[in-house]
């Protein structure tokens, strides 16, 4: 057998894409390579993928099977994708793939289940029974750096209560931790294959898939990938992650912060304003280049009124989850002042300072970055009264936290992520029997709808809630909210219709 077909036969196995040690993959490269003459273009890929092989051999088998790709020819490289769906579809053989390629892992996993496996033989019929659970809590354990979540209840955190939770959709999957979606498949299904034309589908978007994409791109790179300037490094990984398709176009839109994540932490700083808006741009095509029939964003957030809120906040206070408490705290402000959550989140103790208007006592917070105004020329500010009674005791809370802290953020432990605070407050309406489509954008909402059910007009809640003017927003809200709001004063859309 010559050293082409040696080779395409060793990676399109299915068995050894999951078993291989590094070694072996570099030992088959290098006769490869010896075999070649100087003038083949495809020697120096093979010298180039096993530098990148030495200098990372942390990397997961996966991406090390995937940056041979350019040594593939049409076919092998259909038996090699159809070779790595089999694996992929069975969840213990995923693990496999995911494990690094140096063997580390499966040494520690092999040891932890000869213990448990002679643990077992000790073990009485009563004792087993009684000590079932913990043993697949232990084995849960050695399964986290894989990205992987166990099904127990109280589990790793954004796994939430119960077997795979969220289906893919709540906070475990964008942190790294592996949630089954509807597309995917818990322990003891069937599996199932499905010809995707040669291209895996994930089914949804996380930071290790990512991390492992730009692994990838670096590695498949014909120029060196270190010499790029930073925005082509983003160029090469967007035109890799090109080749993944999502199952659903929403996925494009919802994953722009965890992109924009990854690139910081690849790139070691702060995503450029230009590297944001490729970003987006990006997400916002290839969204609506998917097809109609997969093209589903999220509802547009509801209002809510003072007895839903009153609701959400006592769900949200009586968890005594400090988190969740913060996030009942800084939505009580977006709706009782109108301001945006990340505008809220942003707020600092020193941003405040207490005023006396007459009979009146209030907050006045400096805004120090806004949506609308990156660096706050106008130095807007948000208005809090103390004495005005409120839906929500938020005036309570509010001076009880003043009266224990004078410098940082107000919130802290949310540490300025809209996406975290928003997963408490619909987890939490839910749990209150709300079933609106209620985000963190709601208060904002709400205020909107209430200040023209109370007479106010466009111009000033366009001023109020610091739109830039000329700003298409109100005309918006009055669109979506029609109904909502002509039920109260008479809006510019309700007029048209009388």
């Amino acid at each position: 057998m010559d050293l082409g077909r040696e080779f395409r036969a060793w990676i399109t196995d299915v068995k050894t894409q999951r078993t291989f040690n590094k070694d072996e993959l570099l030992k088959l490269l290098s006769r490869y390579g010896n075999a070649m003459s100087p003038d083949i273009k495809e020697k120096a890929t093979i010298e180039l993928l096993k530098n990148k092989i030495i200098r990372n051999p942390e990397l997961p088998r996966k991406t090390m099977l995937e940056s041979c790709i350019p040594l593939m020819q049409a076919q092998a490289r259909s038996d090699f994708e159809t070779a790595l769906h089999a694996n992929t579809s069975i969840p213990n053989y995923k693990k496999m793939l995911l494990n690094p390629a140096d063997g580390s892992l499966d040494q520690k996993q092999h040891h932890h289940k000869g213990q448990q496996r002679g643990k077992g033989r000790r073990q009485s019929y009563s004792e087993e029974g009684q000590n079932k659970k913990a043993k697949y809590q232990d084995q849960g354990k050695g399964q986290n750096d894989n990205g992987q979540k166990s099904g127990d209840r109280g589990g790793h955190r954004g796994g939430g209560r119960g077997a795979y939770r969220g289906g893919g959709k709540g906070r475990g999957g964008y942190k790294g931790q592996q949630n089954f979606t509807k597309g995917g498949q818990k322990e003891g299904q069937k599996a199932t294959f499905k010809d995707k034309g040669g291209v895996e589908l994930m089914s949804f978007l996380n930071k290790q898939e990512l991390t492992e994409l730009w692994s990838i791109a670096k590695i498949l790179t014909d120029e060196d990938f270190d010499e790029a300037t930073d925005e082509g490094k983003v160029d090469i990984f967007l035109e890799r992650l090109n080749n993944r398709p999502l199952q659903k176009a929403y996925t494009y839109e919802k994953a722009k912060t965890i992109i924009l994540d990854v690139i910081e932490d690849e790139l070691e700083k702060p995503p450029t304003a230009a590297i944001k808006r490729k970003v987006k741009l990006w997400t916002t095509r290839t969204a609506r280049a998917s097809g109609k029939e997969t093209l589903q964003f999220p509802k547009q957030a509801e209002y809510v009124t003072d007895g839903e809120m009153s609701l959400i906040w006592g769900e949200l206070i009586k968890s005594n989850k400090d988190k969740a408490i913060e996030a009942a705290i800084a939505f009580a402000l977006c709706y009782v002042t109108g301001a945006r959550m990340g505008e809220a989140l942003a707020l600092r103790y020193e941003d405040a300072e207490l005023k006396k208007d007459e009979s009146r006592e209030f907050y006045s917070f400096h805004i120090r970055s806004s949506k609308t105004d990156p660096f706050c020329k106008r130095l807007e500010c948000l208005t809090l009264p103390l004495t005005t009674p409120h839906a929500i005791p938020i005036a309570l809370r509010i001076r009880s936290m003043f009266d224990k802290n004078k410098r940082g953020f107000l919130f802290p432990l949310l540490k300025q992520n809209t996406s975290t605070a928003t997963g408490f407050i619909q987890r939490y309406a839910k749990k209150a029997g709300i079933k609106k489509e209620i985000s963190a954008h709601s208060g904002r909402v709400s205020f909107y709808v209430e200040g023209r059910r109370g007479g106010q007009s466009q111009d000033e809640l366009a001023h109020t809630l610091r739109w830039m003017p000329g700003s298409t927003m109100p005309s918006y809200y009055e669109r979506i909210h029609r109904e909502t709001c002509a039920s109260g004063a008479p809006t510019v859309v309700a007029e048209t219709r009388l």
